[in-house]
């Protein structure tokens, strides 16, 4: 009799098999090849949280790293060629931060990416741009080439905002991996018992021929 296919989305357990069907049905190897087929699936269901799980951190990390060199700037970026190097710089800790988590979640990356437009239409100044409005509302000559200590407060929550909602996702993935180790671990004894059972049932014909 073939082996049935069962689904292990993280949202179901190890398959029972269906009614009227005896494990003692199945040969040694058949019964090992299914059990086998369910655990691979939950194996690699694991392996995916758990890659997952890594990029979420790297996001985090590089999130983390753009709000540091935000902070390190409360007090604004003024006019002043003294700050030159200082957006260029914190443009490319945006650029970072955006990257990382557009690969875990596609969504945050896009806020991202628009807090680092509204950013650049106040640090970047672009004389030839169209009037452009910064985050305020105000209008904006592609930027005015400074940024406020006030614009600078919100452009940090935006990103403080953007890290809650990457560990509310990690939280959930979490909860979602335990669920399937667990599931995982009950497929193991199940798969145990079945194999048990076969053995007992070889046994007990065994024994009868015998007599």
């Amino acid at each position: 009799m073939p082996i049935q296919s069962v689904s292990t989305s993280p949202s179901t357990s190890l398959g029972a098999l269906p009614n009227g069907f005896s494990v003692s049905e199945l040969s040694p190897d058949a019964l090992l090849a299914y059990c086998a087929g369910q655990l691979n699936g939950m194996d690699g269901q694991i392996k995916e949280f758990m890659k997952l799980a890594k990029s979420r951190e790297q996001a985090r990390g590089a999130l983390n790293d753009l709000k540091a060199a935000l902070n390190s700037h409360k007090g604004g970026l003024s006019s002043e060629d003294a700050n030159a190097e200082e957006r260029p710089q914190l443009l490319q800790k945006y650029d970072n931060a955006i990257a990382a988590v557009k690969g875990t979640d596609p969504e945050l990356a896009k806020r991202l990416e628009k807090e680092k437009d509204n950013f650049c239409h106040t640090a970047t100044r672009k004389d030839d741009a169209p009037i452009a409005l910064d985050m305020y509302g105000n209008k904006v000559q592609g930027g005015s080439n400074q940024t406020s200590d006030k614009e600078m407060d919100g452009f940090i929550t935006a990103v403080t905002d953007v890290v809650g909602d990457l560990d509310q996702s990690s939280q959930l993935d979490m909860m979602t991996l335990q669920s399937i180790m667990s599931k995982r671990q009950t497929a193991v004894q199940m798969c145990t018992n079945m194999v048990n059972t076969l053995g007992d049932t070889s046994k007990s014909i065994a024994a009868n021929i015998g007599k």
